[in-house]
């Protein structure tokens, strides 16, 4: 493993600033000189897709040492997602087992840290992407169910705790309304050592 970070996961629910933080983080890395490669890990119905994002992004690793993934999700929100819906532990273990292994052994070869921002107030969420849609004119994700958010929210916020995931690490940082995008971004170069 080497010293540096390898690739940087940052997931949480929709609204919560994901993308933004990303964007800082890629801004920095450019400051720096470093070579990145940005990838969208998107909710998907299919295992098979997170499976070959995940083998894309070992490849870009591998060829571009010194490079850093920076991936916009994780694996995470899926897994959550499934687990908001009840979905029983052994059902989530059979539909996530494939990748799960797939990115411990990542986990092993490569720096990687997953930092998940949980919001404490989903309200926050909801005004973020109202205030993005007025401040870029176009149309963003919507929020469609309010409980199911709040379900995913509670169940990311342990996510570090999940039996499913003891091979991987994930770093929570719990989003205040009051916290500006650059206090959590201090947050995360604290984790990251950036």
């Amino acid at each position: 493993m080497s010293n540096k970070i390898d690739m940087l996961c940052i997931d949480g629910v929709t609204g919560v600033g994901k993308t933004t933080q990303i964007n800082m983080y890629r801004n920095l890395l450019k400051s720096k000189g470093i070579d990145y490669k940005i990838f969208v890990f998107k909710e998907v119905d299919e295992v098979g897709e997170t499976n070959s994002q995940l083998i894309d992004i070992i490849e870009y690793l591998r060829s571009n040492p010194g490079s850093v993934a920076l991936c916009d999700g994780s694996m995470a929100t899926d897994i959550a997602d499934d687990m908001a819906n009840n979905m029983l532990q052994d059902d989530i273990w059979d539909r996530h087992q494939n990748n799960l292994q797939l990115y411990a052994s990542m986990n092993q070869e490569f720096n990687i840290k997953n930092i998940l921002m949980t919001p404490k107030d989903l309200d926050m969420c909801k005004e973020r992407l109202e205030k993005k849609k007025l401040i870029f004119n176009q149309d963003i994700e919507e929020i469609e169910n309010m409980e199911h958010l709040r379900k995913t929210a509670f169940i990311l916020r342990d996510f570090d705790d999940n039996t499913l995931t003891t091979n991987i690490s994930f770093y929570n940082i719990e989003i205040d309304r009051n916290d500006s995008m650059l206090q959590i971004h201090k947050k995360i170069l604290e984790i990251t050592k950036v």
